[in-house]
C-alpha cells in the first residue's frame, strides 16, 4: 500500500476513535467537517474518509457481533493484534465494503486466511439473522423508502414526473412493499409534493437532485414539521436550529406549493439560524444553491442568546440523542456500551434540558410569535413528550396550549406524562410501521388576545 493511502487509513482510524470519545455537543459530522481543515485533505481524500468513517460507525455494533461469534482463540487474536476501530474499519472493508485496505494485513495473514474470512462471512450472516428490523442498520430495513421532495422555487410536481419518466423512471399509482424496480416512484399520501423510491433506488444520483436541485432528498418525518405548519402569507418564521437547512427550504416550497402565485406578493420569510460556523456555512451554501436566497435570510448566532419581535413563528428541532435514525442506533448503543463514561439516562438528562431551555426561549422571548413547533429525531419520551409537558406547565400563563398537528397522521403521542387528548395532539413515526426515521412533533399556539397576557404577566 503507497504511504498515501496509509496515511488516509490513519487518518481515518484516529477520526474514528475520536468520535467514539463522545463529548456533550461535539457530533462526530463536526468532527469529520474539521478534519479537512487540519489536515488539508482535498475533497476526494475527505469524502472517502467521510464515507469509511460514517460506514464504519453505522455497523460497529454488527461487526461486534459478528466477532462474538467467532471461536474465542481467534476472537482473543484479533484483539490483541489491532486497535479496536482498525479493526471494525478492516473488517467493515473486508466483509460489507469494498475491500480495498486487505494489503495493510500482509504481516496478518495467518489471522486473515482464506478459512477465517470464510468463517467470519457466517458469522456475518447469523448476526444478521439475530438483529430485530427496528434494530438494524438501514441496509437490512428494506421497507424504509428514499424520498425526493419538489423544490418549487425552481420546478413544480408535474415537472419533476415528466423528467423522471423521461429518464426510464415509471410512476406507480400504488406502492408494493416487495418487488419494486430501482426505477419505480409513487407519490406520498400523507406530505405533499414528495415523491417515495425504493431503498435500492439510485435516485441520489439523478440530475434532477444533483445539478437542477429540483428535487431535494429528505425523509418523510423531517417534512412532517413545514408541511403541517400551514404559515399564513407575510409571515416570519425563525428556524431555531436550521443546518443543514431542509426544513427551512421546504417552509418556502410549501408556501409556493399552497398559495401560488399570491406567495410573491406577501411571501412568507425565514430566518434560519445556527451557531456552529461550519454547519452554518454549509446551509448557507446549500441555501444559495438551491435558489432560496430571496425567501431566508441565514444567521450565525446562538439562539439562546437571540430574540426577535417581528416573527409570528418558530421551528424548533434541538439536538437531541438521534435515536430515531436508523443509520445511527447502532453506533449509539455501542458507545454506551464502550465508553462507560455517563450512562444512557444521564445523556439524556443532559440533552431534555438542553431542549426544555431552548423551547422555554421560543416559547417566552418572542413577543408576537404564536405558533411554534418542537419536534426531535428521537424515540426517547425523555426527549418527546416529557419535554413538552414540563414546559407546557411552565409558560400556560402565557397563554400558549398544544393544538392538534398533522390530524390525518394515524400515529400519535404518548400518555404519561401528556394526558389523553395532549397525546393525540402530538405525532409521532415508527420506522418499522411507517417506512421512515423515528420522529416526534408538537405544536403550540396562542391566539392574539393570548399574547396579550404575556404584557400583563409580566
Amino acid at each position: 500500500m503507497s504511504s498515501s493511502k496509509q496515511h488516509l487509513i490513519d487518518l481515518t482510524v484516529d477520526t474514528l476513535e475520536r468520535c467514539s470519545s463522545f463529548k456533550h455537543g461535539t457530533s462526530c459530522k463536526t468532527i469529520l467537517y474539521r478534519l479537512r481543515k487540519e489536515h488539508g485533505l482535498n475533497i476526494r481524500q475527505w469524502k472517502r474518509i467521510y464515507a469509511l468513517v460514517m460506514q464504519t460507525r453505522k455497523y460497529a455494533s454488527l461487526l461486534q457481533e459478528t466477532l462474538n461469534m467467532l471461536p474465542e482463540t481467534l476472537r482473543n487474536s484479533l484483539y490483541s493484534s489491532f486497535r479496536r476501530w482498525f479493526l471494525w474499519l478492516f473488517l467493515y472493508d473486508l466483509l460489507l465494503g469494498k475491500n480495498e485496505i486487505q494489503s495493510v494485513m500482509n504481516q496478518k495473514e495467518v489471522l486473515f486466511s482464506p478459512e477465517n474470512i470464510a468463517l467470519l462471512r457466517r458469522c456475518l450472516e447469523s448476526a444478521q439473522k439475530r438483529i430485530p428490523l427496528t434494530a438494524q442498520p438501514c441496509w437490512q430495513a428494506e421497507n424504509i423508502y428514499v424520498y425526493g421532495r419538489v423544490n418549487y422555487v425552481s420546478s413544480s410536481l408535474e415537472s419533476v414526473i415528466s423528467n423522471l419518466e423521461q429518464s426510464g423512471y415509471r410512476r406507480k399509482r400504488a406502492k408494493r412493499k416487495r418487488g419494486m424496480g430501482s426505477n419505480e416512484f409513487w407519490l406520498d399520501c400523507v406530505v405533499s409534493g414528495l415523491l417515495v423510491f425504493p431503498r435500492h433506488s439510485k435516485i441520489a444520483q439523478h440530475s434532477l437532485v444533483r445539478h437542477q436541485r429540483a428535487l431535494v432528498i429528505q425523509d418523510k418525518s423531517s417534512c412532517f414539521v413545514a408541511q403541517g405548519f400551514d404559515a399564513p402569507l407575510g409571515w416570519t418564521i425563525v428556524d431555531a436550529c436550521a443546518a443543514p437547512g431542509n426544513k427551512s427550504m421546504h417552509l418556502i416550497s410549501r408556501g409556493i406549493e399552497q398559495y401560488g402565485e399570491s406567495f410573491y406578493q406577501h411571501p412568507i420569510r425565514v430566518i434560519a439560524i445556527d451557531r456552529d460556523k461550519e454547519r452554518f456555512a454549509l446551509m448557507h451554501r446549500t441555501i444559495h444553491e438551491h435558489g432560496y436566497d430571496a425567501f431566508i435570510e441565514t444567521r450565525n448566532v446562538d439562539f439562546l442568546k437571540w430574540s426577535c419581535d417581528d416573527c409570528q413563528g418558530i421551528i424548533l428541532d434541538p439536538s437531541c440523542s438521534g435515536s430515531g435514525l436508523l443509520n445511527r442506533n447502532w453506533t449509539d448503543d455501542l458507545e454506551e456500551n464502550l465508553q462507560e463514561k455517563e450512562s444512557q439516562r444521564t445523556r439524556l438528562k443532559h440533552l431534555s434540558n438542553f431542549q426544555k431551555k431552548m423551547l422555554r426561549h421560543a416559547l417566552c422571548d418572542f413577543a408576537n410569535c404564536c405558533r411554534v413547533t418542537y419536534s426531535t429525531c428521537s424515540i426517547y419520551k425523555e426527549e418527546n413528550e416529557m419535554v413538552v409537558y414540563e414546559v407546557l406547565n411552565q409558560v400556560q400563563g402565557l397563554g400558549w396550549k398544544l393544538v392538534d398537528f398533522l390530524p390525518q397522521w394515524p400515529r400519535r403521542g404518548w400518555k404519561d406524562p401528556l394526558d389523553s387528548e395532549q397525546a393525540a395532539f402530538c405525532v409521532r413515526t415508527d420506522p418499522k410501521l411507517d417506512h421512515t426515521n423515528g420522529f416526534f412533533v408538537a405544536c403550540f399556539e396562542r391566539t392574539l388576545h393570548e399574547r396579550n397576557i404575556r404584557q400583563s404577566y409580566e
